[in-house]
């Protein structure tokens, strides 16, 4: 458990973050429009980086996407599609992860 081995790290979440995330590619995520503010600023001041994507014809996508750019310092990028634009346009979707993942480091 983490309580006995001395790794509890819920009073710094944003250090628990970064030890488990490494960056975050939300597509289209409904949920995020219910996260607070304070909890989307966790990344950028954690140094986790953010990409956003949806289809260009979702605007809940959008919306999301705009959001994270705001309050998490997201990338947020826009391909073909509707709601599942992985589905709809899979080569930019997987050219976008790779460019994000590679840019991680390792």
């Amino acid at each position: 458990k983490a309580e006995e081995s001395g790794n509890n790290n819920t009073s710094n979440p944003g250090q628990f973050l970064t030890q488990i995330i490494k960056g975050w590619i939300p597509v289209a995520c409904p949920a995020i429009n219910s996260a607070g503010t304070e909890t989307l600023e966790m990344f950028p001041k954690s140094g986790i980086p953010v990409m956003g994507i949806y289809g260009s014809k979702d605007g809940m996508g959008k919306r999301v996407t705009e959001k994270l750019v705001q309050h998490a310092g997201a990338v947020g990028h826009e391909i073909k599609g509707s709601h599942p634009c992985y589905l709809d346009s899979p080569d930019d979707f997987m050219d976008l992860v790779r460019s994000f993942v590679d840019g991680l480091g390792r």
